[in-house]
């Protein structure tokens, strides 16, 4: 083999093949159904305390299974992980929020000065409110899911490496804690409806 020859191999062995995942039926139906309930939410199709109300209010969990579905399974470095996902949601995150802010400051002048403007703190601090608020309230759903990523390394570990006893063991004092003490203790993370 010649210089050249020898060189393009060198290149070829090194060289890093993507492999493009095969697609998941099963994850691409559920996908596909959970936006469609989303956009229904949205536009407000069945509005009231209905049958279907409840089935469009299953939307966000749905996409939340499915990313847990999807993720505990897969091996990643911390950093590849964080890279993966944090760049892609946070940048539109905080463009998205200025468009908010922006609309809202133009278009809903005096609710915004009077309710994140008429404090004595300084102006720098008072924008800061406004951006957190707005931040931190309108894409609601992502800090939620900031915070699925960050435990996520940390549960793939730990599913990895349980018995099924554990896994049970943890369902259960999750549906205790989430689902049914939330509705027996009012409290200001879960606040009962009376």
């Amino acid at each position: 083999m010649d210089k050249n020859g020898k060189l393009i191999s060198t290149i070829m062995e090194k060289k890093i093949v993507h492999k493009k995942e095969a697609r998941l039926f099963w994850a691409d139906v559920i996908r596909v159904f959970a936006i469609f309930l989303v956009v229904q939410a949205h536009v407000g199709i069945f509005w009231g305390e209905t049958f279907f109300s409840t089935i469009v209010r299953t939307c966000v969990p749905l996409l939340i299974l499915l990313s847990g579905a999807l993720l505990l399974g897969k091996k990643e470095t911390y950093q590849i992980f964080f890279t993966k996902r944090f760049i892609k949601i946070l940048i539109p995150w905080i463009f998205w929020t200025t468009i908010v802010m922006f609309f809202q400051y133009n278009f809903q002048y005096r609710q915004i000065i009077s309710e994140f403007f008429a404090s004595s703190l300084p102006l720098t601090l008072q924008w800061v409110r406004y951006f957190l608020y707005t931040f931190l309230s309108y894409f609601w759903f992502l800090p939620m899911l900031f915070s699925i990523y960050f435990i996520t390394p940390l549960l793939r570990i730990f599913v990895k490496n349980a018995s099924s006893f554990d896994l049970t063991y943890v369902l259960i004092l999750w549906f205790i804690f989430v689902s049914i003490l939330p509705f027996i203790f009012s409290n200001p993370i879960f606040p009962t409806y009376e």
